[in-house]
């Protein structure tokens, strides 16, 4: 099954940038405000610009970089989050601990204007108008959340073993027998109202009334999914590509490490470089 989604054109590359020129080596997020750049990866984090000076922020390795409106969230390999507000040049370090009854935090994704925190065993919810919302549900004390997906009040939590479907009616656990061919859940998206599920080595799902149905994909080893103007963008250890009109068009070959929406611009992180899409 393939999908005919978006506008059916693939982006523009506006520019490119080798890894070599961030002092992080292998980019894992980013985020820009203005003319300052924060960078995160295997060698730490650092504030600066390409071709300029870099000032390191912390040495330790960083595994993903998310920004709202309350500032940029940095998730390190240990687990702790910082928050970094860029403009006014401020760090919280270990936002969560003492927070939180267990502030080791394996994924970040969005919620609305919000951003919700995986970890061990359940979540919590961050956002800026209310106080920290914890959940850890019985059927998760023993699974590390690896991605999450809110919609219409129906929470949708990826694990490396099923993806667990929290709503007013209950909880459901899809797997093997639900239609999805490998459990260790990597990504999720969505693109208007269809849900989006990447595997580790099943390649791509769609979810539809509780059943996940197999979406013809161009690698079977995703690792992270995001929709950008209205069209699914796949990145895997393969390349990265978008789905528009029904056609997988490629934005670039090699492992994809990050992608992201940096002032209206897709921004699609590999081993090689990071590159700019309009």
């Amino acid at each position: 099954m393939l999908l005919a989604l978006g506008a059916g054109r693939a982006p523009s590359l506006v520019t490119e940038i080798p890894t070599s020129q961030f002092p992080c080596e292998r980019v894992a997020g980013l985020s820009i405000s203005g003319r300052k750049w924060l960078a995160g990866g295997m060698r730490g984090l650092y504030i600066g610009e390409p071709n300029g000076q870099w000032k390191l922020v912390s040495d330790q390795a960083v595994r993903q970089v998310a920004t709202n409106a309350d500032g940029t969230w940095i998730l390190y390999g240990n687990g702790s989050v910082d928050k970094v507000v860029v403009p006014q040049d401020r760090l919280y370090y270990d936002v969560f601990h003492g927070a939180v009854k267990r502030p080791w935090v394996s994924s970040m994704s969005s919620v609305g204007k919000g951003l919700t925190f995986g970890g061990h065993g359940g979540w919590f919810d961050r956002t800026s108008d209310k106080p920290v919302q914890e959940s850890y549900p019985p059927a998760m004390s023993k699974q590390e959340v690896t991605c999450q997906l809110v919609l219409d009040g129906t929470r949708h939590v990826g694990t490396q073993d099923g993806l667990f479907v929290f709503a007013k009616g209950g909880e459901k656990r899809l797997g093997f027998g639900n239609g999805l061919g490998d459990t260790w859940i990597t990504s999720m998206a969505l693109v208007g109202s269809k849900v989006f599920v990447g595997t580790y080595t099943s390649g791509l799902y769609e979810l539809a009334d509780g059943v996940a149905k197999s979406v013809q994909s161009p690698s079977k080893r995703v690792r992270s999914l995001t929709q950008w103007q209205g069209n699914l963008v796949l990145g895997s250890l393969d390349g990265t590509w978008m789905l528009a009109g029904g056609e997988w068009k490629p934005l670039g070959d090699g492992e994809t490490t990050f992608l992201t929406d940096a002032n209206g611009q897709l921004v699609v992180g590999s081993v090689k470089s990071v590159r700019f899409f309009r």
